[in-house]
């Protein structure tokens, strides 16, 4: 129960939520991916994002008081990165060079390009 300042008769607000490393075996739960999906993850997208979150926390060992917050905030830096980064990576994972050379390589085969 918080604290009572006697003077004024209100509640103290309460103190800073304790903090806890994160799991070993930490994933997001339904809502976490919820949130990804929703964002426009897909599911191998999320699942590699899941991968280096908990990798990220582990190796640094930072505790955390809420570890879907951190999530979030995770996914929507890895967004904005990707939008900073646009045409590096697609959802597949292939580089923008990589596409460019298949298409190449289709036209020089077929007379005409697989992208379009």
């Amino acid at each position: 129960m918080p604290a009572i300042d006697a003077a004024s008769g209100a509640r103290a607000p309460p103190g800073p939520r304790p903090a806890y490393p994160i799991a070993a075996d930490w994933t997001p739960n339904e809502i976490d991916r919820a949130y990804a999906e929703t964002a426009g993850l897909s599911s191998e997208a999320i699942g590699a994002e899941t991968e280096k979150f908990r990798d990220h926390y582990l190796g640094r060992g930072e505790p955390r008081a809420d570890w879907s917050a951190q999530w979030r905030t995770w996914i929507r830096l890895s967004i904005e990165k990707g939008r900073r980064d646009e045409g590096t990576t697609t959802q597949r994972g292939d580089s923008e060079a990589e596409r460019l050379a298949d298409a190449f390589e289709d036209l020089a085969k077929n007379g005409r390009g697989s992208a379009g």
